[in-house]
């Protein structure tokens, strides 16, 4: 039996105290012993810590030590590669751009969905957090399908859909696929019977 287990009032050992089963525990008898008791506790937490701020300096001044001994070129380089991280995340969210752009114009029907980036500077579309902001983008693009309707196909704005029956037309029950199907069933029964 583990300790985390053991009800509080039962002894750890399994033994009984030599004393009749009473502890050494007394409880504080007043609030002054208790509030000394607490005082105790917590002195002891706080000078496990009392180092952190000398600790916390000498890395500031072991961080500060590490670039001052950095040279020209090594600082050179660092400040290469954050730009050169900057412009790669550029480039690729302004890619990103593009393809949703393209994405749409698609959905809406252009004739050719390059055309709607040609038309759209990529590069004035907001971004959100990082990401393309698809509503704004789609805004954009929906506005100039509006105000230049030649990039359109026409009669494209409507998605594909099935169409419904008429009022008085009988629905299909089975798709073609099972009705063919069965007709292949029925048939191979009448080929094995005769």
């Amino acid at each position: 039996m583990s300790l985390e287990n053991q009800p509080a009032n039962e002894n750890p050992t399994g033994t009984e105290p030599a004393d009749g089963g009473k502890s050494d525990y007394t409880p504080p008898a007043t609030q002054a012993d208790l509030d000394r008791i607490v005082e105790s506790r917590l002195a002891r937490e706080r000078s496990k810590f009392a180092d952190y701020d000398d600790l916390k300096k000498k890395a500031a001044e072991h961080d500060a030590y590490l670039e001052s001994q950095k040279d020209e070129h090594q600082k050179a380089l660092d400040k290469t590669k954050a730009d050169t991280e900057s412009a790669v995340a550029q480039r690729f969210l302004s890619k990103l751009v593009s393809t949703e752009v393209k994405a749409i114009a698609a959905t809406l029907g252009f004739n050719d969905p390059s055309d709607a980036l040609a038309v759209i500077d990529a590069e004035k579309l907001p971004v959100k957090d990082d990401e393309p902001d698809t509503e704004a983008i789609k805004a954009a693009v929906e506005k100039l399908a509006f105000d230049k309707p030649y990039l359109v196909k026409a009669g494209s704005a409507r998605p594909a859909t099935r169409p419904r029956p008429k009022p008085g037309e009988r629905q299909e029950s089975e798709p073609k696929k099972g009705r063919a199907a069965a007709a292949l069933r029925q048939l191979g029964a009448a080929r094995k019977s005769s």
